[in-house]
């Protein structure tokens, strides 16, 4: 009996599913089916198939990238007695009532020959950038429909993951999250939305997910730092060792009358999206958010060149401006300050004599 195996990302976990499966082969294209029993619960590998679309097919223990198309009418009545004479118990599970269930899985051609590059694609979505999508969207368009967006864009992550360079490991998780965030993209067009509107979600989504490390980034310099230019210096220097290293990025330092800066004449990032046609979604999810974490940080980046818009630099210079967030000296002091300006409010409004 034919045997492959099926791996799907679940529409509503994003775990990959694995759920062993006889096919019948035509030429290169592998049809598996389904037969539901009249009143018990759908199989729940077909829901993930319809949902993702497509899925991962090991045969003798070599993995393949497969689109999957469901088949209908004649099509289905052509290919269920085949399975049939593979698996006799379909017809059993079938019966008169039951519901059927067959697709037709069809190698990527662009699905490589490397293990190595065939184990890098097959990688599960960043968590972080994935969690964050899921409770803005939900927020935005609401629950139901931000897990079948999700599903898509899990579904999708791995063939775009593919063309992440090789590249050091600060870098390769930021391209993670960049090949998610085209995945999520183009799940978005898909449901509907329109390009800009789409650029904008995405946008929301990382700025969500890089939140939690910008606002403990922020707490460590305040303890060093009462000045927000110094904080925002202090830290620009630590995400430039830990992650914008050459030779995936090029920086060199400018001096500036007022506040600080530098240029960027390299990047990865923006490479990886060009190279996929979607440099206008590198602008809005990534190069927007260092405007938007330096208002966090309580000063102001002025930008007039991008590499992901084509020009030759991005050009950050950093100066000045008012916060976004309390300008707490300390992580600790912050809520102490805070709990001590509202006693000493209380009081006064208490000891203030009435009308």
């Amino acid at each position: 009996m034919p045997t492959l195996l099926l791996t799907t990302t679940g529409r509503r976990s994003g775990q990959e599913r694995t759920i062993p499966l006889v096919f019948v082969r035509d030429e290169s294209r592998y049809v598996v089916g389904n037969a539901r029993p009249a009143g018990e619960r759908r199989n729940p590998w077909v829901f993930n198939l319809r949902a993702a679309g497509q899925g991962v097919v090991r045969e003798r223990g070599r993995p393949v990238l497969v689109s999957a198309r469901e088949l209908d009418g004649g099509e289905l009545e052509q290919w269920w007695p085949e399975l049939v004479d593979v698996w006799p118990a379909l017809a059993d599970h079938y019966g008169d009532t039951g519901e059927r269930s067959v697709f037709v899985l069809e190698p990527s051609t662009a699905d490589p020959d490397d293990a190595e590059t065939v184990g890098r694609r097959f990688t599960r979505p960043p968590r972080l950038v994935r969690r964050a999508a899921r409770r803005e969207l939900s927020a935005a368009v609401g629950r139901t429909t931000a897990c079948g967006i999700v599903a898509r864009a899990d579904a999708g992550y791995p063939g775009i993951a593919q063309h992440i360079p090789t590249t050091r490991a600060g870098a390769r998780d930021l391209l993670k999250t960049s090949a998610y965030t085209i995945a999520l993209h183009r799940a978005l067009v898909e449901h509907g939305l329109g390009s800009e509107e789409a650029n904008g979600l995405v946008s929301d989504v990382v700025f969500a997910s890089i939140m939690p490390a910008r606002k403990m980034l922020h707490r460590i310099a305040g303890l060093r730092f009462r000045d927000p230019i110094e904080r925002a210096r202090w830290g620009s220097k630590v995400t430039r060792r830990l992650y914008y290293t050459a030779p995936d990025w090029v920086i060199d330092d400018v001096p500036v009358e007022v506040g600080f800066g530098f240029d960027v004449t390299r990047c990865v990032i923006a490479e990886f999206y060009q190279s996929l046609g979607m440099g206008e979604l590198c602008q809005r999810a990534i190069c927007d958010q260092d405007i938007r974490s330096a208002a966090f940080h309580g000063v102001v980046l002025d930008r007039s060149e991008t590499l992901s818009a084509g020009d030759p630099r991005c050009d950050f210079r950093y100066r000045r401006g008012a916060p976004l967030v309390p300008r707490c000296w300390s992580a600790g002091l912050c809520a102490g300050r805070c709990v001590v300006l509202q006693l000493v409010t209380f009081l006064q409004a208490f000891r203030s004599p009435g009308p």
